[in-house]
């Protein structure tokens, strides 16, 4: 029972390193992981791109660093089908990555966020719809849950799958140009717009009191 599972990271990496293709999903919930753990996990993932379907990584403590990591390796599989990322406040530079890696990703199936506070809507809105213009091939019953804290309640966290409404903006804002699509729609591309989104939060704060990432995020 259970053998397409593992349970904690050393047994994921060894796994992975084997090459055992029976590995279906890594199941890390609510394990308090912190960045440093899971950074070897994310780069033998990356190594091994097309082998696990199933990432749960909810209610860890992880930051852009982790993540922006996860969106890399997102962008390069053609195998993941659910990324849970519940539970874990995560910055505007984080949710950017993750709807850049859905330019290139077309297996992701259910994708479950929970951004913070300081998280633009409307950038965050416009970055998944411009996915979904661009990479429109999303599996039948696909969904993006969204985990946000109650208006009147901040500590109940409510959810809502905001997939149909993205792409309702998606189709109602027209397909892309041939051109722009080529120019967009690349896997290269995808990763090296990543490494830009992690490179303008490790220099937001510098000099700019944290307007320059700002200003870069809002062009995109």
């Amino acid at each position: 029972m259970f053998e397409d599972t593992a349970w904690n990271v050393p047994k994921a990496m060894s796994r992975l390193r084997r090459g055992d293709r029976t590995l279906k999903q890594i199941v890390l919930t609510n394990s308090r992981h912190i960045d440093s753990s899971l950074v070897k996990l994310i780069d033998c993932l990356l190594a091994h791109s097309n082998v696990v379907t199933r990432l749960l990584f909810a209610d860890n403590q992880m930051t852009d660093e982790t993540v922006i990591k996860v969106a890399q390796f997102m962008a390069a599989s053609s195998t993941l089908q659910v990324l849970s990322l519940a539970y874990i406040k995560l910055s505007e530079a984080s949710c950017l990555a993750l709807a850049e890696a859905l330019c290139a990703n077309s297996s992701m199936q259910h994708l479950y966020l929970y951004y913070g506070k300081n998280v633009d809507q409307a950038r965050f809105d416009a970055a998944f719809v411009r996915a979904l213009r661009l990479n429109p091939d999303r599996p039948s019953g696909s969904i993006l849950w969204v985990y946000a804290r109650h208006a009147e309640h901040p500590y109940i966290k409510t959810a809502v799958d905001v997939f149909g409404r993205l792409k309702q903006a998606a189709v109602a804002s027209g397909p892309p140009s041939m051109l722009f699509q080529l120019r967009q729609c690349d896997r290269t591309r995808t990763k090296t717009k990543i490494r830009e989104i992690c490179f303008f939060l490790k220099y937001k704060n510098v000099a700019s009191g944290g307007n320059y990432y700002r200003s870069y995020a809002a062009t995109q």
